[in-house]
């Protein structure tokens, strides 16, 4: 899969068995909804997110 952000290769993370996609460059990270929900109920889940902001590539 590649990036929505900046067309970079995803990599798969997982964190409390629950695997979830992160960009290697700009380290977005995508899941669907069922996996936001679960993840926003644990203490350190926000430890996988390790990217900055990013500015979304120019669409022609």
């Amino acid at each position: 899969m590649q990036c929505p952000k900046c067309d970079a290769e995803m990599e798969d993370v997982e964190i409390y068995n629950v695997i979830v996609k992160r960009c290697s460059s700009c380290k977005g990270l995508w899941f669907d909804h069922a996996k936001h929900e679960f993840l926003k109920q644990k203490k350190d889940a926000d430890e996988i997110d390790t990217g900055g902001f990013c500015i979304r590539k120019s669409i022609r």
